[in-house]
């Protein structure tokens, strides 16, 4: 690689690319290199060696080589180059003009010898004229992918290392800011859970938030150094494919009358299957269910790409908004599928996606929310007016009902006088003639006539009592 013409601080950093020797099933230090050897073949770099034909058989992903390649640099370099590397699959070695400049985990021959790891890396290398013999030992019996599958990155070590802290800074931001969605929404879960898509969006943004820093710069190693690598493989993985059940859940939930609870059950019948693969299997067979999972994925983001396109129409709340958030979430997935198999040289993107996806689901949410709090403040006023009416009208009617016990009483202290008198006349007057000498017969009819007349004295006097 002639990079003479290169102005590393005008330029910035490179990407290794281009055309390489290539050994394969040896491991070559460079001193080997000081006789004639001959390479199995030229190979481009970056990209995975499985399907590369070497004497006449197409390679697999499990095995060993040797990369070698030679960079011409600009003369007088003044500062110190550094090279970074993401990662490789899956044990590396990497010498600069015979020095070990670099390395993740143990490069071996067989499965039992090597040890696999990955861990993102900046390396300085050693002062040097305007020549660097690089020489890569890789071997790979443990993941789907072997070879120089990312590009390794040269520049000065101040921009390298300034790069690297920008590409940190925003996982640690992007992971932050699902972090604090996660458990935002879950607290409105708890507020009220019987409106539950707060909770699945909160379960999808905690997902995606630990899948952030397990890809990408993978700060989760550099929090947790010699982390087992088979076990961080299948966190990765089960990050992902558990993600897309709960997102499929919370669409429905948020639109039942679009989203079809067939496609939903079929997501959560078909998930726990490759979980459970996930669970029980190295990764060097789990990886094999990438492919199929990830056609998975494309054809429920398109189903609900066509689900958004329906609530809009049917103009739901924050239907748009999602809409939008969903088509940059599906280009920058699109470009992650590429650039994990090697056909584009772009970088993970889907972490921004994700970002602007869940910003735009927030945003559903809020307006839902907003609405029902709107709901309820009309339904409060409506209410409190009903009150001030019925307010109103209980107190004409205890107005009207004071004004007719006044009436009632001053009716009745009249008639008790008006009857009450006649009463105790005919009473006093049948009292005087039972005190004389009366034949029997009228004796008898005047009792009679005391009588009832007492009887009614009672029954009017409990009138008027009332």
């Amino acid at each position: 690689m002639d990079l003479r013409d290169l102005d590393f601080e005008r330029d910035g950093i490179v990407a290794f690319k281009g055309t390489v020797e290539f050994y394969w099933q040896s491991l070559l230090a460079p001193s080997d290199f000081s006789g004639r050897t001959i390479p199995s073949r030229f190979v481009e770099i970056p990209a995975y060696w499985n399907g590369t034909t070497v004497d006449g058989r197409e390679l697999g992903s499990d095995g060993y080589a040797t990369y070698r390649w030679t960079v011409v640099l600009p003369s007088e370099m003044e500062q110190r180059l550094a090279v970074k590397i993401l990662e490789m699959g899956s044990a590396y070695r990497l010498y600069a003009n015979g020095k070990l400049v670099a390395a993740n985990g143990v490069v071996g021959r067989t499965a039992d010898s090597m040890q696999p790891y990955t861990l993102p890396g900046i390396f300085l290398l050693p002062e040097t004229g305007d020549q660097l013999e690089f020489v890569l030992q890789v071997s790979n019996f443990h993941h789907r992918f072997g070879g120089a599958r990312f590009p390794i990155r040269l520049g000065v070590f101040t921009r390298i290392l300034d790069a690297r802290e920008t590409a940190l800074n925003v996982d640690m931001f992007l992971f932050g800011c699902l972090m604090m969605m996660s458990i935002y929404h879950l607290g409105l879960y708890l507020q009220r859970r019987k409106y539950v898509p707060p909770i699945y969006f909160s379960i999808f943004c905690f997902l995606i938030a630990l899948r952030t820093i397990l890809t990408g710069e993978r700060y989760f190693f550099q929090l947790f150094p010699g982390f087992n690598w088979e076990i961080g493989q299948k966190m990765e993985f089960i990050c992902y494919y558990a993600a897309v059940p709960v997102f499929a859940t919370f669409l429905y939930e948020t639109f039942q009358e679009e989203f079809s609870i067939k496609m939903a059950r079929a997501i959560q019948i078909i998930t726990p299957i490759f979980l459970l693969i996930v669970l029980f299997t190295p990764a060097r067979i789990f990886g094999q269910t990438s492919a199929a999972y990830q056609i998975i994925t494309l054809i429920m983001f398109l189903y609900a790409l066509y689900v958004l396109v329906l609530a809009s129409a049917h103009k739901k709340t924050g239907a748009r908004s999602f809409l939008f958030g969903i088509v940059v979430f599906l280009c920058t997935f699109v470009n992650d599928v590429l650039y994990s198999y090697g056909i584009l040289q772009t970088g993970y993107y889907i972490p921004f996606g994700v970002v602007t996806f869940i910003s735009s689901q927030a945003f559903l949410l809020s307006r839902r929310f907003s609405n029902a709090f709107s709901t309820i403040e009309h339904w409060s006023e409506s209410l409190e007016q009903k009150v001030a009416e019925r307010t109103r009208d209980l107190n004409a009617a205890l107005e009207m009902a004071e004004i007719n016990a006044r009436v009632k009483s001053e009716f009745l202290a009249n008639m008790s006088h008006e009857i009450r008198t006649p009463m105790n006349a005919v009473l006093g007057f049948t009292e005087l003639a039972l005190e004389g000498d009366l034949k029997p017969e009228i004796r008898e009819y005047l009792q009679i006539v005391e009588r009832r007349g007492r009887d009614l004295q009672v029954l009017i006097n409990d009138i008027l009592d009332l």
